[in-house]
């Protein structure tokens, strides 16, 4: 979540490629513990079940 609002040091500390990497160690442990079935499922039915997703954002600021 902080890499959302904090780029600059989720740049910094390559936070994307350690999520792709973490992306990939979850796939291989799918394939050496799962017998290869995915521990994901497709983003496609995610956002199917999830429609408030779809929804804008409104631009008005929260108050803390």
């Amino acid at each position: 979540m902080d890499m959302s609002y904090n780029r600059a040091e989720a740049r910094t500390l390559n936070t994307f490629t350690k999520i792709g990497r973490l992306a990939y160690y979850f796939r291989k442990d799918d394939v050496i513990e799962r017998d290869g079935r995915r521990s994901w499922q497709p983003a496609r039915r995610v956002l199917e079940r999830r429609p408030y997703l779809d929804t804008p954002i409104s631009r008005t600021r929260w108050k803390s």
